[in-house]
């Protein structure tokens, strides 16, 4: 589906997308307890730095977990959101889907903010309930002033330009400047076909994981179907509305598996598949055949 040396067209790029760099820090609520780390080496024998014991100040409470866990799930929707783009995190975003990100990231923020600023209401009362989880592991000392808590937790975003063309203002001599456009456009390329790369890995991922879920199990004379999620479904559906934005080269191959798999899961609930031995086996066929259509 993609030629690596083929180049696209930076400046249509540049038009229809734009970075967002998303930056979600916490805290982790943890510390190393050295003296149990040291029980542990002289019970166990250990010795040269075998391990270390960390243990969870907030235990038995679930406050900060659920934060962290949140901010887990905001990351897994931002990367399928988006498409990969630089190492240091910034992620190409289609300019069609800018409002309706913009407005999935603040409502993710406002909620994050709610489960912050309730884990801070009862800061106190969170450290005496893991006082009698942790027992005699249990250090007052080990907690930060509530002040110094709050400032531990972060949510930044900004939205920045796809760059058309280096702006490298340096006395290098003619020559120079254009090798660097040349590697600068070289560059950018790469990430194009890194971004179109993982499209297609999030198609053949959905098309294979749906193939291989809805084939049954012959297990001598009788035939067991398999176990899965209400997922199987609704993320194909979520895929076909992605891709829609995602398709930034306008891929015809892409579209049109696309297509193909939006008919397929058009109405389709996950409850029919399992219900329906000739629907599972319908649907697995047309998934098969799509897949059989391109070279993955």
């Amino acid at each position: 589906m993609s030629n690596q040396n083929e180049v696209v067209d930076i400046s249509s790029i540049s038009s229809s997308s734009m970075l967002v760099d998303l930056s979600i820090r916490s805290w982790t609520g943890t510390k190393i307890d050295r003296d149990t780390t040291q029980m542990i080496d002289v019970v166990k024998l250990t010795t040269g730095g075998a391990g270390k014991y960390q243990k969870n100040l907030f235990a038995g409470t679930k406050a900060l977990h659920d934060i962290n866990k949140f901010d887990s799930r905001i990351r897994a929707w931002n990367i399928s959101q988006t498409l990969p783009w630089s190492d240091k995190g910034q992620r190409l975003l289609p300019s069609s889907k800018f409002f309706d990100y913009k407005a999935g990231l603040s409502n993710f923020e406002a909620m994050r903010k709610d489960m912050i600023d309730s884990f801070l209401d009862n800061y106190d009362s969170l450290i005496e309930q893991a006082a009698q989880a942790l027992g005699e592991l249990f250090v007052r000392d080990d907690y930060p002033d509530k002040s110094q808590v709050a400032k531990q937790f972060e949510f930044k975003y900004s939205f920045l330009p796809v760059p058309v063309a280096g702006d490298f203002r340096v006395d290098v001599g003619n020559d120079a400047i254009a090798e660097l456009h040349q590697q600068f456009d070289a560059s950018v390329n790469d990430r194009v076909h890194n971004a179109m790369a993982d499209v297609m890995w999030r198609l053949e991922d959905c098309l294979k994981r749906m193939s291989e879920r809805l084939a049954d199990n012959d297990s001598g004379a009788e035939s067991k179907k398999k176990i899965f999620r209400d997922t199987l479904v609704t993320n194909a559906q979520e895929l076909v509305a992605d891709l829609k934005h995602l398709n930034i080269t306008n891929n015809p191959q892409i579209e049109d598996a696309r297509k193909q798999l939006g008919r397929v899961v058009d109405g389709l609930d996950a409850e029919t598949l399992r219900d329906s031995e000739s629907t599972r086996k319908e649907v697995k066929s047309e998934v098969d055949d799509i897949l059989s259509k391109f070279n993955w």
